[in-house]
């Protein structure tokens, strides 16, 4: 695998001479030691997704359109496709903590750990799809569909 990183103002280095080591493994004092990390943002953080990186080739296929979100519930246009849900890593809930916001704390309203699509959309299907970002939105829209309010 190659590319570069950047390590520093100008340094940039190649990934092929990087070797990854083990919790076992013995440093060295000339050895650099650098732990890959997501910078804190305004985005669900790794422990909520587990993951530094956003899902490859979904970010491949085409941004995700954010038409509507406030601390509750987010509107995303999923793109033609890409499954809904039901693919790890391979799917628009994977992408989700990636472009969305977390809502902002409140005593009120638990929020989900990661946003979840409250409905699906059949994978060669694009169009908008609503997400709960908080067990009440979750409880109420699910409601609705089921109810077939919406």
């Amino acid at each position: 695998r190659g590319g570069s990183f950047r390590t520093g103002a100008e340094d940039t280095c190649d990934e092929d001479l990087l070797e990854r080591g083990e919790s076992d493994s013995l440093i060295r004092n000339s050895d650099v030691v650098a732990i890959r990390t997501r910078i804190p943002d305004k985005y669900y953080p790794p422990s909520c997704t587990g993951y530094v990186d956003p899902p490859p080739d979904i970010v491949k296929m085409m941004p995700i359109d954010i038409i509507y979100e406030d601390d509750h519930i987010s509107i995303v246009n999923k793109p033609e496709l890409v499954n809904t849900i039901g693919r790890k890593r391979m799917d628009l809930q994977s992408m989700l903590p990636f472009i969305l916001r977390p809502p902002e704390l409140s005593q009120l309203f638990a929020p989900l750990q990661t946003p979840r699509p409250v409905h699906r959309l059949d994978r060669k299907t694009s169009g908008c799809v609503i997400v709960a970002k908080t067990e009440e939105a979750m409880t109420r829209f699910s409601r609705m569909f089921a109810s077939r309010k919406v």
